[in-house]
């Protein structure tokens, strides 16, 4: 009853609670069904909605392809400000986030003024380097429209690699909580 409970909670937070709680394995052999307890992780995933613009279209009367990674950009730094992150006072202390790679896979249509969910989730961060994972899902079906990722890194004005960790713990320790890690400070 408590797991069930607790799975109804995750899901009406937007989780599945099987991703929590482990997966139903089947045993060929005996035919048995079980549930596998797998490691559980603290998962963040910060949600950014947004309405499509009609300049944000192409001839086909759907969303450029090239504004889902501007899109991707504003989810990235609405996660950040939701984190504690300020990203226009990390540039003024030197910290500069450039973008490495980025990818971009189109599953359907956005269409102008339908409004979309893009779940913003840290998938990896070193203190050096991050990479960021986007699923945009439409507002009222949920159905995926887009998935995609953005690999940066952190470096001084002067180009040079920097490690957020020893130069800047305060925002290392809130990039490590967007990964769902907790540091010694936190």
């Amino acid at each position: 009853m408590k797991r069930k409970k607790a799975r109804d909670r995750l899901e009406r937070n937007g989780q599945k609670g099987d991703e929590i709680f482990g997966r139903i394995c089947y045993n060929k052999k005996t035919g048995e069904k079980k549930r596998m307890r797998e490691k559980e992780e603290s998962v963040v995933k910060i949600v950014y909605q947004r309405t499509a613009f009609y300049y944000e279209t192409d001839q086909m009367a759907i969303i450029h392809h090239a504004n889902y990674i501007r899109w991707f950009e504003e989810a990235r730094i609405f996660a950040m400000q939701q984190s504690g992150i300020d990203y226009a006072q990390m540039e003024k202390d030197g910290v500069l986030i450039p973008v490495l790679g980025v990818t971009c896979d189109y599953k359907s249509m956005v269409h102008f003024g339908e409004t979309v969910d893009i779940e913003v989730k840290m998938e990896k961060y070193d203190g050096v380097r991050m990479e960021i994972r986007y699923v945009v899902r439409d507002h009222g079906s949920g159905e995926v429209r887009t998935t995609g990722s953005s690999r940066h890194c952190f470096i001084t004005r002067e180009g040079r690699p920097l490690s957020l960790k020893r130069r800047y713990p305060r925002y290392h320790e809130r990039f490590a909580r967007l990964l769902g890690e907790e540091t010694a400070e936190g």
